[in-house]
């Protein structure tokens, strides 16, 4: 039985019965706003703008929490920059219906500038809507990243020609590839604390609908940079860290003013018909510098999605639970700053 499935076993035996009826609408606050967004050197900034709800509401859809009618204020190197203007759009997403799985119109609001942001700006947001109080949050961009020789190292290691696709007419044999594939890379950190986060997308299959892609990270669990996110129990446990597919949040710890190489592998298959042009694999790599306001935040996701065991016992209520982080005064949400490497690579 594994060390973990023993402490689970554990737990009644340890914990006695214990009920109390909480009015839960005694506990109900005012509504606030909430800010959310990224300030991406040379990207178009943009924010989206919400509002709290309770957890008596339900789930409500982000259609539901979006706030309009808003006067958004940007602010750059303390010097009034421009209103943001309100922006109303309507995007086809996958989804249930009552006529069964099809495509959903979603709704999706946001207030857009005409600022783009450099490295080093530093951007203050003040949002104001009548029946809520003042929200405000303030970050500055980081440096850009300081990365060098990145690559991704693709090398088939076997074929199986074994597997057959029943079509209507005629069956089509397929070709399995097996994979071994790395990100190597350089981070040429600069003296001072800093901040990244890693962030990977990877094509699956083309078909009528275009090339399909999905978010993935390389093996991280033997990168000690990494080590500090997981808790001392995850680690004994052997918890297994790569769920954080909105990316990995790390600092420079370990090589802070120094040259830092990483070497992340992973392995892989693809599956293509003999009778079609050989579908070669690609990855796009995103590395973020980032503020110390954003790390926080997906350090935040990160505990949140990886189901950590901690997490785990904070669920059950036996552990602090997961407090969720926000720079913003007056309200809630995040105002993060960042600068971008991107790396597209094709596999041969």
């Amino acid at each position: 039985m594994k060390r973990r499935d023993c402490l689970w076993a554990l737990l009644p035996f340890l914990l006695t019965a214990c009920y109390k009826t909480i009015d839960l609408e005694e506990l109900r606050t005012d509504p606030k706003l909430v800010i959310n967004a990224l300030a991406v050197e040379n990207d178009t900034f943009r924010v989206e703008l919400s509002r709290t709800w309770f957890y008596t509401d339900g789930s409500p859809a982000d259609e539901e929490l979006y706030i309009s009618g808003a006067d958004v204020q940007l602010y750059v190197n303390d010097v009034f920059r421009c209103r943001l203007s309100e922006r109303d759009s309507v995007y086809q997403t996958e989804g249930w219906t009552e006529d069964g799985f099809g495509w959903i119109e979603r709704r999706y609001l946001y207030y857009l500038s005409d600022y783009v942001p450099r490295a080093g700006d530093r951007l203050r947001v003040v949002a104001t809507k009548e029946g809520f109080p003042k929200a405000a949050a303030e970050v500055e961009l980081p440096a850009s990243c300081p990365v060098s020789d990145m690559q991704v190292d693709i090398h088939e290691v076997a074929r199986d020609t074994s597997e057959y696709t029943i079509t209507d007419s005629s069956d089509v044999r397929n070709i399995r590839i097996t994979q071994d594939c790395a990100l190597r890379f350089t981070l040429n950190d600069p003296p001072g604390r800093n901040f990244y986060l890693l962030y990977m997308r990877a094509n699956a299959w083309e078909d009528f609908y275009g090339v399909r892609w999905y978010s993935m990270l390389p093996y991280c669990d033997e990168e000690p940079v990494f080590s500090n996110r997981f808790s001392a129990l995850d680690q004994i446990l052997n918890e297994d860290l790569n769920f954080d597919y909105n990316g990995i949040a790390f600092t420079d710890e370990l090589f802070d003013g120094q040259s830092y190489s990483f070497n992340l592998p992973w392995g892989g298959t693809i599956t293509t018909p003999t009778d079609k042009t050989y579908f070669r694999k690609q990855y796009v790599v995103f590395l973020y510098s980032i503020s110390e306001s954003y790390y926080n935040y997906m350090r935040m996701l990160n505990q949140l999605n990886e189901g950590s065991f901690t997490g785990d016992l904070a669920d059950i209520g036996l552990a602090e639970p997961i407090r969720v982080y926000s720079n913003v005064e007056g309200g809630t949400g995040i105002l993060g700053g960042a600068c971008l490497y991107r790396g597209d690579f094709v596999g041969e």
